[in-house]
């Protein structure tokens, strides 16, 4: 019988750029470059934002988080403000008035090949405007011991 646990991160991917995050507006999507995982073949991954400063959500502060996936490594779903429904991986919740810097999302299902992450900043107000914010993913896997 096999017992089962989890493998560490690998090192972390840039989801997003940090220059894509700067000043993202409240309502506005930014998509990362390819993370190819066709020879890892990571089975999930947890995304986590550090942001340069701290912010104060307003309202239902979320990010609403994509995987865009490209089933032959070349061709990317549609992504942007149409990406399908059907693409949402989870939603990032924060707490409405209450100063934060850290988000993260975990157990995410990640694909054989190559995508992209896209987020939505709908936190209720623009993230910092400095190129020091971070959205990296951090890989890993099951493995049997």
């Amino acid at each position: 019988m096999s017992t089962f646990k989890w493998s560490s991160y690998n090192t972390a991917d840039t989801a997003v750029a940090s220059t894509s995050l700067n000043a993202l507006a409240n309502g506005s999507n930014a998509i990362g470059a390819a993370i190819d995982n066709t020879s890892g073949l990571y089975l999930y991954g947890d995304l986590a934002i550090q942001l340069s400063s701290t912010v104060t959500p307003t309202g239902m502060p979320a990010i609403p988080v994509w995987l865009v996936p490209s089933l032959d490594g070349t061709n990317y779903a549609t992504s942007g403000s149409s990406v399908s429904a059907n693409l949402l991986v989870g939603t990032i919740t924060a707490a409405a008035s209450v100063t934060t810097s850290v988000l993260i999302l975990r157990g995410i299902v990640l694909t054989p090949g190559k995508f992209k992450i896209q987020i939505q900043n709908n936190l209720g107000v623009a993230f910092p405007a400095t190129n020091t914010s971070t959205c990296s993913l951090y890989r890993y896997y099951e493995q049997a011991v």
